[in-house]
C-alpha cells in the first residue's frame, strides 16, 4: 500500500488535496482509482485515506489510525563522508529504510567529491526528496532530515555529552571494541552517533580531534582490497543495531 507525506495536520474524515507531485504518482503512474486506498501521514500520526477525484484534483479521505511501529527508542545520526554521484542516492535510500533519523554530509581532506556553495541548495532539496521517498517507500513514520554538508571539523557541533558516538575504523582490532560489546555496555543512550568516512584510512583529522569526540572505535570492517563502494556498503551494516535499542 502507497504511503504519502503531508504537511497537512491530519483529521479524521476532513478530506485534504494531494499536491502536484503525489497527484502525478496516483493519477498517471499508479493509475489509482476512486475509493483505492493509502496511508497518509503528517509526522504525528498515520491513517488510512480513501481516494476522491475531483476538478481534476485528487482528495484524500482519513478514516482510521493506524499504530505506529517504525519509531526507534533512540535517534541515530548517521554523519558520512560525501561520495560520488548515484553511491550517495543509494546511501540515502538505505540509511531512512534502515532507521536513521537525521544525515550529516561532511567533507575532509580525503574526500574526493568537493562541496560547491553555488549547487549545495539544489543537491540538498534533491537528497531531501530521495529521503522522502524512501521513508515513503518503507512506511516510516517521520522523515529524514539530510543537512547541508559540513566540515569534518565542525562534527563536534553535533555531539551530546550522554550520546554513543560510534566510528567506522578498519584497524580497530588494534585499539577499539567489537559493536556488540559496546551495545551491551550502553543500553539506553539518548542519541547514537555513526561516523563514516569515504576512504579506508582515517586522516589527522580525526586523530587530532578524537579526544574532543570522544568516539568508539568499530572492528567491523574488514576489508582486503579497497573499494569504496565495499567500505559503506558495509559500514551501514552497523545501523542494524538499532533494532537493539527497541
Amino acid at each position: 500500500m502507497q504511503q504519502y507525506f503531508v504537511k497537512e495536520h491530519i483529521v479524521l474524515d476532513q478530506p485534504i488535496q494531494m499536491d502536484d507531485e503525489a497527484f502525478h504518482h496516483i493519477s498517471h503512474v499508479l493509475r489509482m482509482k476512486e475509493n483505492d486506498i493509502i496511508r497518509l501521514c503528517d509526522e504525528k500520526q498515520l491513517c488510512y485515506a480513501r481516494l476522491h477525484f475531483e476538478n481534476g484534483a485528487v482528495y484524500a479521505l482519513p478514516y482510521e489510525r493506524i499504530e505506529d511501529k517504525t519509531k526507534t527508542a533512540v535517534p541515530i545520526t548517521l554523519a558520512m563522508g560525501l561520495i560520488k554521484g548515484d553511491k550517495w542516492d543509494l546511501l540515502i535510500q538505505k540509511a531512512c529504510e534502515l532507521g536513521v533519523e537525521q544525515i550529516i554530509p561532511f567533507t575532509s581532506s580525503r574526500c574526493v567529491v568537493k562541496n560547491k556553495a553555488e549547487k549545495q541548495d539544489k543537491k540538498l532539496t534533491r537528497w531531501n526528496k530521495i529521503a522522502k521517498e524512501a521513508c515513503e517507500q518503507c512506511k516510516r513514520s517521520a522523515l529524514v532530515k539530510v543537512h547541508a554538508p559540513i566540515p569534518f571539523a565542525e562534527l563536534t557541533n553535533w555531539t551530546q555529552p550522554d550520546a554513543l558516538k560510534l566510528i567506522a575504523y578498519e584497524d580497530a582490532d588494534l585499539e577499539g571494541q567489537h559493536l556488540a560489546s559496546l551495545l551491551a555496555q550502553h543500553k539506553k543512550p539518548s542519541h547514537v552517533l555513526i561516523v563514516i568516512l569515504p576512504v579506508y584510512r582515517w586522516e589527522e583529522e580525526f586523530y587530532g580531534r578524537r579526544p574532543l569526540l570522544f568516539m568508539l572505535c568499530l572492528s567491523f570492517l574488514f576489508i582486503t582490497n579497497y573499494d569504496p563502494r565495499h567500505h559503506w556498503k558495509n559500514a551501514l551494516c552497523m545501523l542494524d543495531s538499532h533494532d537493539v535499542f527497541y
